[in-house]
């Protein structure tokens, strides 16, 4: 046999906590499920008061997500300023982040620019909120020239450097 040191009672209390935890879990996902999903079985129009109830699996078909990707479905805009906002951010002793915000308001493709960043200043780049692209390095003069040469539908009153500003 396997020698092992036996298990105290913390650990097997500790056991049970988390079986029950789970267990806990996939009974309110089920009771979700089903309160979303109405009667079981073949219900009739005289069961339900003369409504029409779908039997369950019969959901329309533009609910269920196809393939791959976030099954999200994208609010709509609001109005907000179509302004730039571009910041430098401090890290460890002298080196900097460049942050890139507002982009979103003109219709900027957020992964697309990033993409064009990381490659035109060869440094990393990455989209980290919903309307925020943060590039590794002090870029804050070359981009105000950089966004007018890509996308020239952003004039130059809409940008606005910010300076360095904390996190």
């Amino acid at each position: 046999g396997v020698c092992k040191r036996p298990e105290t009672g913390t650990e097997i209390y500790g056991q049970i906590l988390w079986r029950w935890a789970i267990m806990n879990d996939v009974l309110l996902k089920t009771l979700f499920f089903l309160c979303l999903t109405g009667p079981v079985g073949n219900a009739s129009k005289q069961d339900t008061g003369g409504v029409e109830v779908p039997l369950v699996g019969e959901e329309d078909e533009k609910k269920k997500q196809k393939r791959g990707g976030r099954g999200q479905i994208k609010q709509k805009k609001k109005t907000v300023p179509q302004k730039i906002l571009i910041a430098k951010i401090p890290r460890e002793k002298k080196k900097y982040v460049t942050r890139v915000c507002g982009m979103n308001t003109f219709d900027i493709d957020l992964k697309e620019a990033q993409r064009f960043f990381a490659q035109k200043f060869s440094c990393g780049a990455s989209v980290t909120a919903e309307d925020e692209i943060i590039i590794q390095g002090d870029f804050t003069d070359d981009i105000i020239n950089v966004i007018q040469e890509k996308w020239p539908e952003v004039d130059d009153d809409s940008i606005e450097d910010l300076g360095e500003v904390k996190k």
